[in-house]
């Protein structure tokens, strides 16, 4: 299981995460999530899904990748670090966007370009908060 998903996969309880598998704190049980723990695991997710899908040309495929979806149902949490990444290069974590949104802000010629994507759901983003 990835780093996001496990965050995912927690129990809040009384202010703490308190994690269904083993982990370094298996004495008490608890796991007190810092900020640290949370961009590393966004990254671990990220990296893993780009490097896994990399060389398929089958968007139902990259899509359907266990980290992308991690992604996808974390990304509120991950929102400040996606708009990061795409603002510094245009990228398919635009798919994301669309999936955890339900909907898109391109024009309708916008389809396959993954700048043209980018530029739009970064104006969205400004926009919408």
């Amino acid at each position: 299981m990835n780093a996001l998903a496990q965050v995912s996969d927690t129990r809040r309880n009384q202010g703490q995460f308190i994690r269904s598998n083993n982990s370094a704190t298996r004495a008490t049980g608890i796991y007190r999530a810092t900020s640290t723990d949370f961009v590393s695991a966004f990254y671990a997710v990220l990296n893993r899904w780009r490097s896994e899908t990399r060389f398929l040309s089958d968007p139902d495929k990259v899509t359907e990748h266990p980290s992308y979806r991690a992604l996808v149902e974390n990304a509120e949490k991950v929102l400040p670090f996606i708009r990061m990444e795409l603002a510094r290069e245009p990228s398919h974590l635009v798919w994301v966007l669309e999936d955890y949104y339900g909907t898109d802000p391109y024009a309708p010629g916008d389809e396959g370009d993954v700048a043209k994507q980018t530029n739009r759901w970064l104006a969205y983003l400004d926009a919408n908060g």
